[in-house]
């Protein structure tokens, strides 16, 4: 997994976050803790040629939509096997991931 750096926490008080470098003096035991996040990437999920389809799953919504996931996360999504818009009738053929079809 990856991780982002998110702020130090110096005796207890949070300093800026995105602040990497702290400078403090130190005039009793002190500590020093710093806090990362699993780095988040964003699923994008359409459907073409035809809008709106209702997707279910971990990341479920109706196209087109993004989510959230943490790095690395596994994710299931779930197409309509067919679905009617303005009278015309479409079949869900596969997933197309990052600009490829899926297999």
């Amino acid at each position: 997994m990856n991780y982002d750096f998110l702020r130090w926490t110096i005796g207890g008080q949070d300093q800026p976050l995105g602040q990497a470098s702290v400078q403090f003096a130190i005039n009793a035991n002190t500590t020093a803790a710093a806090a990362y996040e699993i780095r988040k990437q964003t699923l994008t999920v359409r459907s073409a040629p035809a809008q709106g389809a209702e997707i279910t799953g971990d990341k479920p919504g109706t196209t087109d939509y993004t989510a959230q996931c943490s790095d690395q996360q596994a994710v299931s999504l779930i197409a309509p096997v067919a679905m009617i818009v303005a009278g015309t009738h479409y079949t869900f053929v596969r997933w197309r991931r990052s600009g490829r079809m899926g297999d």
